[in-house]
């Protein structure tokens, strides 16, 4: 079905004066113009194939029609198969190329875009995998038991086995890495160069520093686990806790240990303080490098421990948290004590809720304002600067601030309708609307964009947030 504008429409609100969010007395207008992809009927739509790319601009998901399958690719429709791959298909980062697994006969083949790959007795659909740049395709394939990475259509060595995960670009693309067995040993394999052999490579181990520079990952010598950064063997404990972990500018490294019935963080060799547990799902570096941070337990409290020195004792930290603002000068946490959860920032506590979404607590880009969703009774709504917004019957997004810091937006459903709040004001109504990675895709300080659906109908939806030229006064 051919793209097509359907119609402008716009709506024209008077956003909030406060100063953190827009000019003080400044009129705006919201311009929502939709732009027609594609008409899905529901009993031709493969269940959890639709996908939404991360800038929220581009759509893909899988259609049955009779015995065949297809992928549809922002209205357009692909090559139809005899069946396709679980979680197909795969979008690149930028949106702009889709990937799945298709099956004719007995083989199995990854299509990139419009183009077939070669044909194989089995693919491990999950390692399909773009570089972050969208420009490399990499996947597992097996033929006659031996196993292999594709890299853009050209094939590796074979091996016994690939690890589950692999492979794993570096965060610039250029590297990459996957975790592979022959006789029952395993070793890392980059562009064919093989690490020595090991007893196992640990799970979920094989992490780039952010600038892909540094490779570490953990692996298993005996009863002995070691860490290997760069190809060199640095650390070695009977037990680690969790992943190596980089500063985002590369130059440190921590992970955790395990020894008896407590846990430790080590930053560049240097053991810190024992603890009854140490939270894993969060980040232990300042932007800047230079703090360190994490959720630690002695019996049944848990608290925060920032460059060593302990905080407030809890009965909860929520997972996830504590994270840090842009410029690493603040830092925030979500807690729990005596039934009710609340923010902590910088060590003040703000007001006690009966729920906190996890992963909603975001700083704003400047650092200088704080979101999250909170819940009192059955409604959830937005807190900005300890100011709620209005209760709704639920958020699907986090909260996203626009790069210049002055305006945020969540997505919000009541009754049977879904739609975008912007600076607290509500926008069109929806019978549904779909993001990419979980919040509203600002590409500008003034616009932002998102997925909707009218009945069958998708449609890509662009606001552009203008300021209302009032007239002069004529008045005499």
């Amino acid at each position: 079905m051919q793209k097509r504008i359907l119609f402008l429409f716009t709506i024209i609100l008077l956003f909030s004066t406060c100063a953190a969010f827009a000019d003080d007395k400044t009129k705006e207008e919201r311009v929502n113009t939709e732009i027609f992809i594609a008409e899905i009927l529901p009993l031709t739509l493969v269940k959890d194939s639709f996908k939404v790319s991360l800038d929220g601009k581009h759509v893909a998901y899988a259609v049955s029609k009779d015995i065949m399958q297809f992928i549809m690719m922002d209205g357009k429709a692909g090559k139809e198969y005899g069946g396709l791959g679980k979680k197909s298909p795969f979008l690149s980062q930028d949106g702009k190329t889709v990937a799945y697994v298709a099956r004719t006969g007995k083989d199995w083949f990854v299509v990139v875009g419009d183009k077939e790959g070669k044909h194989y007795d089995r693919l491990t659909y999950m390692s399909l995998k773009f570089s972050p740049d969208g420009k490399h395709v990499a996947y597992g394939a097996s033929n006659k038991g031996k196993y292999f990475i594709v890299l853009d259509g050209k094939e590796g060595k074979r091996y016994d086995g690939i690890a589950k995960g692999s492979p794993i670009f570096s965060p610039n693309g250029n590297r990459l890495v996957y975790a592979a067995s022959v006789g029952g040993k395993w070793m890392i394999v980059e562009n064919d160069k093989e690490s020595r052999k090991y007893d196992a490579i640990l799970k979920n181990s094989i992490v780039f520093s952010p600038d892909g520079k540094h490779l570490a990952y953990m692996a298993r010598i005996g009863e002995k686990r070691i860490i290997v950064v760069d190809g060199k063997k640095k650390y070695t404990y009977d037990k680690f806790a969790g992943p190596p972990t980089f500063s985002p500018d590369g130059k440190k490294m921590a992970f955790l240990v395990s020894e008896g019935d407590k846990t430790f963080l080590v930053i560049d060799g240097k053991e810190g303080k024992k603890y009854d547990g140490i939270g894993i799902e969060h980040q232990f570096f300042s932007p800047d490098g230079k703090h360190i941070i994490y959720p630690a337990q002695i019996g049944g409290k848990w608290f925060i421990v920032r460059d060593g020195k302990e905080g407030k004792k809890y009965d909860g930290i929520q997972k996830g948290t504590p994270i840090f603002s842009p410029n690493g000068k603040s830092f925030a946490y979500v807690a729990g004590e005596d039934g009710k959860v609340f923010v902590v920032i910088d060590g003040k506590e703000r007001r006690g809720y009966d729920s906190i979404g996890e992963n909603t607590l975001v700083f704003s880009p400047n650092g200088t304002s704080i979101a999250y969703a909170a819940q009192e009774g059955k409604k959830w709504f937005i807190v900005v600067n300890e100011k709620e917004g209005k209760r709704h019957e639920s958020i699907f997004t986090i909260p996203s601030f626009s790069p210049d810091s002055r305006r945020f937006a969540y997505g919000a459903v009541d009754g049977e309708k879904w739609f975008v709040v912007l600076n607290g004001h509500e926008g069109k109504k929806y019978d549904v609307i779909v993001t990419g990675g979980r919040k509203i895709n600002f590409d500008s300080p003034d616009t932002f964009n998102y997925i909707a659906l009218k009945g069958n109908e998708v449609y890509l939806v662009e606001e552009i947030i203008r300021k209302i030229k009032e007239d002069p006064d004529t008045t005499l």
